[in-house]
């Protein structure tokens, strides 16, 4: 009689078998999915510590970098301003104009700069 009611179960086992087969492998690749969404998130963890980092580092060092340029630039203005040769005082200038008389063909108009009364003239 028991062997009777084993065989009438057979094909529910079967059937549970096939579920319990078809169950696990939906886990399993449920948490393969799981661990590379979990590698990926913490990846992106990893990533958003090195540029706070990077973004601190900056924030602390910028005073630093703004003096230095500042300072390069003013350098270079003076540096400039030491080179530039002094402009060759008076400058003269030559005009030729036809409403002069009939003996003067030509004038020299003389441009001084700097103080009229400077004696290194």
């Amino acid at each position: 009689m028991l062997f009777l009611f084993l065989l009438a179960l057979q094909p529910g086992l079967k059937q549970d078998h096939q579920i319990d087969v078809a169950t696990a492998k939906d886990i399993l690749e449920r948490e393969v999915h799981l661990r590379q969404e979990m590698i990926r998130l913490l990846q992106e963890i990893e990533e958003r510590k090195k540029e706070a980092t990077l973004l601190s580092t900056l924030q602390q060092q910028w005073p630093f970098w703004t003096t230095a340029v500042a300072l390069a630039l003013l350098t270079m203005v003076w540096w400039q301003t030491r080179q530039r040769k002094p402009q060759e005082s008076p400058q003269s200038f030559r005009a030729y104009c036809s409403d002069l008389p009939p003996d003067v063909s030509e004038v020299e108009i003389r441009l001084i700069l700097g103080d009229p009364n400077d004696s290194r003239s």
